[in-house]
């Protein structure tokens, strides 16, 4: 085969996996989110900020706040959310809150160039004096199933709800488990969600548990790591780049062989060997 011919395969080759390498390392927001209580004259409030550490701007974020046993204002919004940069808006409570804890989260609809995506940020918010939670839970999640235990570690029984909080793309059921535990028991609860789309996925759930005892609201939160599977579409970036990277190099090693091998037969035929 002469040489233009092949030195033109091994390109048409190089080529695609150097665009399927731009692909995989497209820009992306990394967004992360905190929050703090505070009291404005007589009004309640949450100050919710956003930080995206990835290397491209999300813009129309609508934030919809969502805590068990505390009525907030409807949804705020954030216009960009640019690389590298703090974003604040406070998210007001409607009334006066009970005095104690409230676990809850803060679910952010944006956009990120033609898509649009969803993220649940969970919130622990407390107003007022109070002590901590007598309820802990541990819980593991297997399949489409969240499985753990309530526990009361103080001296009286308490009624006890425990919830989960995911983004809006997931479903869980029941939405909420309500049981009376004892002093120094454990209660068991269960939940299952529903998975979105055949995608790879890695997201994070809050799990939320609270009560009231003499007058105060108390609660408590714990994040949980969710990795679901990879769908019959999925990709998985990491093979992906090992792969393009293996073939990229089995090219050029192709293509350096060949060189040796066409000089070395032009030597020989200008020494009419």
């Amino acid at each position: 085969m002469p040489a233009p011919n092949i030195r033109l395969m091994v390109l048409a080759a190089i080529i695609p996996m150097l665009l399927l390498v731009g692909q995989a390392g497209a820009l992306t927001a990394v967004l992360s989110g905190s929050c703090s209580p505070g009291v404005s004259g007589q009004s309640q409030y949450v100050n919710f900020s956003v930080y995206d550490s990835g290397n491209a701007s999300v813009t129309n974020m609508v934030l919809d706040p969502n805590f068990v046993g505390l009525n907030m204002t409807g949804a705020n919004s954030i216009s960009l959310v640019a690389p590298g940069n703090n974003y604040s808006v406070r998210l007001y409570v409607n009334g006066t809150a009970m005095p104690g804890s409230y676990a809850g989260a803060i679910i952010a609809r944006y956009t990120q160039g033609p898509s649009v995506f969803f993220a649940s940020f969970p919130c622990l918010a407390s107003f007022g004096s109070h002590g901590s939670s007598q309820i802990s839970t541990v819980a593991k999640e297997k399949g489409n199933r969240i499985s753990g235990e309530a526990f009361n570690i103080g001296s009286t029984p308490l009624n006890v709800s425990v919830y989960m909080f995911v983004p809006p793309e997931f479903s869980v059921s029941p939405s909420m488990e309500n049981f009376t535990i004892g002093p120094d028991s454990e209660k068991p609860f269960n939940f299952t969600y529903s998975k979105p789309n055949e995608s790879d996925i890695n997201t994070s759930f809050a799990l939320g548990s609270s009560y009231v005892y003499r007058g105060e609201h108390y609660a408590a939160l714990s994040s949980m790591s969710i990795n679901l599977y990879k769908g019959a579409n999925g990709i998985n970036l990491d093979l992906l780049v090992l792969y393009v990277s293996g073939g990229i190099i089995a090219a050029l090693v192709a293509l350096i062989a060949y060189s040796v091998l066409s000089k070395r037969r032009r030597l020989k035929g200008s020494n009419g060997v």
